[in-house]
């Protein structure tokens, strides 16, 4: 394959490894991953029958794509170097997540699994990045991904442990009283208008976008 197929490549196995990493979800159809690639449909079954002939994807007409041991292991990988060089930028300059997101997006097709290894020790094996999300370890067979608030039963409390990563998003986040190490409980989702109920420990009553609550992350209160 040619430098930008292989880049290509990558940031197929990367998106569809993410997306397949919810509970349950063990297919992406056609058009789920042209809306994650941002691409027409065309566009991602010919990536798709390209990814399934070297062995990465397992590809069905009409149905979808699910992934392949070997490009399981490979989105992982990838998802790995994007978070280790998302941590190593944010330890050393003072820039915003929007731009490490941007560089880490072009660098993780340039540098060699050596150099990711040495940024892994130099940062102490750091569990996340900086906007929380889980880094993988090398050779991890699983993507293991954080609960979002959308998928919390009701009436049981959950402690935000990440918000969104866009910055609009979270600063939206914390006006109205979500914010890192809050707990939370779902009472209430108003589909009609949009609207999620939510209760804090301190009996608070919080109203939240229900499309929100994809991107906030949480962990079961102890």
């Amino acid at each position: 394959m040619s430098v930008l197929s292989d880049i290509a490549a990558e940031d197929y196995l990367k998106a569809i490894v993410k997306a397949l990493a919810v509970p349950d979800k063990t297919v992406l159809t056609t058009g789920e991953v042209a809306a994650l690639l941002s691409v027409t449909p065309g566009t991602a079954t010919a990536m798709l029958k390209k990814l399934e002939k070297e062995g990465y994807v397992r590809y069905k007409k009409y149905h979808g794509c699910t992934l392949t041991e070997r490009g399981r292991r490979y989105g992982i990988a990838i998802v790995r170097r994007h978070r280790l060089l998302e941590k190593f930028l944010s330890s050393l300059f003072n820039m915003t997540d929007e731009e490490i997101h941007a560089d880490a997006e072009h660098m993780e097709h340039a540098v060699s699994q050596k150099l990711i290894d040495c940024i892994d020790e130099y940062l102490g094996y750091p569990e996340r990045n900086q906007t929380g999300s889980l880094i993988p370890r090398k050779n991890q067979k699983h993507l293991v991904t954080d609960m979002s608030l959308a998928k919390i039963p009701p009436r049981t409390f959950f402690k935000i442990i990440r918000l969104p990563n866009n910055s609009e998003q979270k600063k939206y986040c914390i006006e109205i009283g979500l914010t890192e190490g809050t707990y939370v409980q779902l009472c209430e989702k108003q589909q009609a208008v949009g609207i999620a109920v939510l209760e804090t420990k301190e009996k608070s009553d919080i109203r939240c976008p229900l499309v929100l609550l994809d991107v906030i992350f949480v962990v079961q209160s102890k």
